[in-house]
């Protein structure tokens, strides 16, 4: 073991003073050490914190993309619905249109037969009438 002391010249006064300036470094070290183990350990935890983190957000990205799935399938599935919906509302449109036009048609059939039908009664009637008028003068 080497005696400083001697070694440097030194005096009690000098060799008291760097003793403790060593005691002092050593100290401020081992607190030093300590704080950054205590700060490794608080790094430690929060990665350890933000990678459980990161696997819930992960897990939540993915259900949200499985129910965007979903909800674009359903969708699809909707549009194809209305659009057999739009396909038979139009295809029904066009068969009461073209049954409109052949019953508007039947319905002036229908008057006109209805007119002449009238007319032939009122033609009929009178007739008639002349046919009373003339059997009545003959019977007088």
């Amino acid at each position: 073991q080497i005696d400083l002391k001697t070694a440097f010249s030194l005096s009690q006064n000098e060799y008291d003073s760097i003793k403790n300036e060593i005691k002092n470094c050593i100290k401020s070290l081992l607190e030093k050490e300590k704080e950054q183990k205590f700060a490794i350990a608080e790094l430690s935890n929060q990665v350890e914190s933000h990678r459980i983190d990161s696997d819930q957000n992960l897990d939540e990205v993915h259900q949200l993309e499985f129910d965007l799935d979903s909800q674009r399938q359903a969708r699809a599935a909707i549009e194809k619905r209305y659009e057999a919906l739009q396909a038979q509302r139009r295809k029904e449109n066009k068969l009461w249109k073209e049954e409109k036009k052949e019953l508007r048609s039947r319905c002036m059939q229908l008057s006109h037969k209805q007119t002449s039908h009238t007319s032939t009664i009122y033609k009929k009637e009178r007739d008639f009438s002349k046919l009373q008028e003339t059997v009545g003068r003959n019977s007088s």
